[in-house]
């Protein structure tokens, strides 16, 4: 399974997607470097049962001048080393990709 997915993009996307995602607070303490989160409803089983202890769950996303790349990795917000983290089931994966080519699209 793939672990990071490189999504090509002009500057211009990547400065409305930085506005964006600034605008949402989804930045982290890295420049660059947003956490998205992920819906309860893309959960796997284990992550659903941690959720209070570990949660709430979100994908890197990295961004560059002339790329967009997203860390397939689930990442426990409040947890370094559990089961619950894990690479994303194929449906969130696809969710998370068809959101930011949403967002690199949108006006």
């Amino acid at each position: 399974m793939q672990e990071e997915i490189v999504i090509p993009c002009s500057l211009q996307q990547h400065m409305k997607l930085k506005a964006y995602l600034d605008e949402l607070e989804l930045a982290s303490s890295i420049p660059d470097l947003y956490w998205l989160p992920v819906p309860t409803e893309l959960l796997n089983q284990i992550q659903l049962e941690h959720q209070d202890s570990c949660g709430p769950y979100a994908m890197a996303l990295d961004l560059s001048d002339d790329r967009v790349v997203l860390e397939t990795l689930v990442r426990a917000q409040n947890q370094l080393h559990c089961a619950c983290i894990a690479l994303a089931e194929p449906e969130l994966t696809r969710h998370m990709l068809d959101y930011l080519n949403l967002l690199l699209v949108k006006d």
